[in-house]
């Protein structure tokens, strides 16, 4: 029997990444589903985790009828064992009306994720009628946490550093924050330090002043020095400033920049290496053979006994 199920949790528990994992094992086992979203991070159309994992989605705005969607998909061929329905707390309580038909009626599995309150400790519409109308509800376990430590319970919102309790209901996350690609570059024992900094300076801030679409560097990197010095390796550290979710691409781009960077300058990357002391026994040493030392001593307490 079909189910609508409820994952919920604080802001940073994981329900993206969740809803992607979701929809890998359904999909791993042959079934076939859809995925939606409304206001992700990453824009229009796309499911994304902070973790870094994005997938192609079907935007959900005010005026989409999920059940008017599904049948057209059902009557014209189409197949579909289950839905996956991201930031479903911006949904509204007849679009959740919609899923739970879905699930009741043409037993389709339905699987929303989103969270339960606004900064203002409220309920969104689209969560209370999930809480209302679920099969199973589901408190995802990996726990966020408050900037004190602890377990968090709800969510907030600051401004400059200050929590604030009043302000638009929806902002999407992450949009107006940077992200950070601290990046440790590994160079042989025998390089030049300073030229292999220069070398990766200039990689860096090439891409900088590109300024390309999906790898954005919005200022200007920085070595910071060396960070460590490994069994096999020296490790320089750069550190870079992206648009949000633009880190991992950046950092893929900056690393086969690198390669080509650091051959042209002759520049090793390391392998794994050991240096092996042997020591050697010297020719004048004589080894006595244990059978002769045994007898000697044997001799040597047989004539003390006689002397006696």
């Amino acid at each position: 029997m079909a189910e609508l199920q409820f994952f919920t949790g604080t802001m940073d528990s994981g329900k993206s990444t969740l809803a992607l994992q979701t929809n890998h094992n359904h999909a791993a086992r042959g079934r076939v589903g859809q995925i939606f979203v409304t206001r992700d991070r990453a824009g229009t159309g796309r499911l994304s985790s902070r973790l870094g994992l994005t997938h192609d989605a079907i935007e959900v705005d005010s005026e989409f009828d999920f059940w008017r969607h599904v049948v057209d998909h059902l009557t014209q061929g189409g197949r579909i064992d289950y839905l996956i329905c991201d930031e479903a707390q911006f949904y509204s309580p007849e679009q959740i009306d919609a899923l739970a038909k879905i699930v009741d009626e043409l037993q389709i599995d339905v699987f929303a994720f989103g969270i339960l309150t606004d900064f203002r400790t409220l309920m969104f519409p689209g969560s209370a009628r999930l809480v209302e109308l679920a099969d199973r509800m589901n408190v995802l376990q990996v726990e966020a946490l408050c900037w004190c430590g602890k377990r968090a319970t709800h969510n907030a919102r600051t401004e400059n550093g200050v929590m604030v309790v009043e302000g638009d209901v929806i902002v999407v996350g992450d949009v107006e924050q940077p992200d950070h690609h601290d990046a440790d570059v590994d160079v042989a024992y025998d390089t030049d330090i300073d030229l292999a900094a220069s070398v990766i300076k200039e990689v860096a801030d090439g891409l900088w002043q590109e300024e390309l679409e999906s790898a954005t560097i919005i200022e200007e990197p920085e070595i910071w020095g060396v960070q460590s010095f490994g069994a096999d390796a020296i490790s320089i550290r750069l550190a870079v400033k992206t648009e949000p979710n633009e880190q991992w691409a950046t950092g893929r781009l900056i690393r086969a920049r690198l390669k080509k960077a650091f051959d042209a300058n002759g520049i090793e990357i390391p392998f794994p290496q050991r240096t092996v002391w042997i020591n050697q026994v010297s020719e004048r040493t004589t080894v006595v053979p244990e059978t002769k030392v045994r007898d000697d001593l044997l001799d040597g307490r047989s004539g003390s006994d006689g002397d006696e």
